[in-house]
């Protein structure tokens, strides 16, 4: 058998914390005793690492020997991670819509409401397009948001599919992960009929208020008029509500600071404005949904994974090693045994103690 390079130290009581002295009566058979120990260390789980036969017998045993790379794989996982960290803050992109119900977002970089790009990024443009079929909106008796959700159909050229995305559900597309929002509300579209042209209709989203009995508020202007619109929307007016159920708006339509309309409106309903009507014609949810490519996310996970491994490794594969001398001494045959650990000492010298008596025991049977 080839030898192995011999890596101990002196087997000592100043060189080991764990250590014991076995002697075997009578001048022994040095060869039968290294067997012998050999064996029962490998019944221990421990592997010859190192050994040297030259005026004494000496051996090194290790266990776990795959615990020493603990720190390193740590350190490594935890350098994935700041790489990763870095790249994104280069290349990250991120875009937000506001969604209507039936509206579809085609995913191109001038449509994003607000985007934040990192610093060596270009423009943000998805290869697919995102329809909203229906936002569900649901509440807690405390007028609190017990969940969110956007049923979604995503489209490439690949085909559709329907996904259901949640504030704790994020869907991922293609590299993009798209995030449900905290901000919703209702849109309000009204059309603007004007004698000897043609209608014009605009969408006015409104931010939802936090309590029930509140209505629903929001102050722009028209488009291509100058009227500027003050509205207070009401889901329900019959009872205070988050839900549709009897709508209403409390209208003021202002041109210049003076006052042209002010009343409530009704589904379905018109405010005249002189010669012009001004018609409630629909309502709809909107949907806040975040859109993140994160191109270095993989690496991140990754890096995660291994720092775990490393993780792992230091605390629960705890590397030990048995250094081994069998010399004669006289008319004996010595057996110094030390060991060490790199943590737990308690439990090591527990197993330590039971190496050194079966050891003992197999010398006796020699």
């Amino acid at each position: 058998m080839k030898a192995r390079r011999y890596r101990g130290r002196p087997v000592s009581p100043e060189g080991f914390k764990n250590f014991s002295n076995l002697a075997v009566p009578g001048p022994g058979d040095i060869t039968a005793v290294t067997e012998t120990v050999r064996n029962i260390l490998n019944s221990k789980g421990f592997k010859i690492c190192g050994e040297d036969r030259n005026e004494a017998t000496s051996l090194v045993f290790s266990k776990n020997a795959t615990g020493r790379w603990g720190s390193f794989i740590l350190h490594a996982g935890f350098l994935c991670v700041v790489i990763a960290g870095l790249y994104n803050l280069a290349f990250q992109q991120r875009g937000f819509v506001e969604l209507i119900e039936t509206e579809t977002f085609t995913g191109r970089a001038n449509d994003w409401l607000t985007s934040d790009y990192g610093l060596l990024a270009r423009d943000f443009d998805l290869d697919f397009q995102v329809h909203l079929k229906r936002f569900i909106p649901t509440y807690w008796d405390n007028d609190k948001v017990k969940s969110l959700q956007s049923k979604l159909i995503i489209g490439d050229e690949g085909g559709q599919k329907n996904v259901l995305l949640g504030v704790n559900s994020p869907v991922r597309h293609r590299g993009v992960t798209l995030y449900q929002s905290l901000d919703y509300g209702y849109t309000l579209t009204f059309v603007l009929s004007r004698p000897a042209e043609e209608p014009v209709a605009t969408h006015f989203s409104l931010d939802a208020p936090g309590r029930k009995n509140m209505p629903f508020v929001g102050k722009t202007d028209f488009p291509t008029t100058d009227y500027m619109l003050d509205m207070k929307f009401y889901p329900n007016l019959i009872e205070p509500s988050f839900y549709l159920a009897f709508p209403g708006v409390d209208l003021t339509v202002t041109k210049k600071d003076t006052v042209l309309y002010k009343g409530r409106v009704l589904f379905t309903q018109r405010a005249r404005i002189g010669d012009e009507a001004l018609h409630f014609a629909g309502i709809h949810y909107w949907s806040g949904i975040a859109f993140v490519r994160n191109s270095g996310l993989p690496l991140v996970y990754t890096g995660f994974m291994i720092a775990s491994i490393g993780a792992f490794l230091i605390y629960f594969v705890i590397p030990r090693e048995i250094h081994i001398r069998i010399a004669r001494e006289g008319d004996e045959t010595v057996v110094k045994v030390g060991g060490r650990a790199r943590k737990y000492q308690a439990l090591f010298a527990d197993e330590f103690e039971k190496i050194c008596q079966a050891i003992k025991a197999g010398l006796r049977s020699e």
